[in-house]
């Protein structure tokens, strides 16, 4: 999540908060398994209010993405 709040998979910008549920709900049913669903690192700009954090947070809890990481970057 960038500075700006526009919200990225890899490189790739998502539109909304609901697209990246989207994304995940599509994981969660091609990949029944939690165990085996891949890893996701949220790397966010530290200027961002917790909540932007917790919105991502949330739906990767929500969809059982179990290998999940907060990414921080030394500056």
């Amino acid at each position: 999540i960038d500075s700006r709040n526009q919200i990225f998979l890899g490189d790739k910008p998502i539109a909304s908060v609901g697209d990246l549920e989207e994304v995940f709900k599509r994981i969660a049913e091609e990949i029944p398994d939690p165990k085996k669903r891949p890893p996701v690192l949220v790397r966010a700009d530290e200027r961002l209010d917790y909540g932007s954090v917790m919105n991502v947070v949330k739906i990767l809890h929500k969809y059982k993405i179990v290998k999940m990481s907060l990414v921080t970057v030394q500056k």
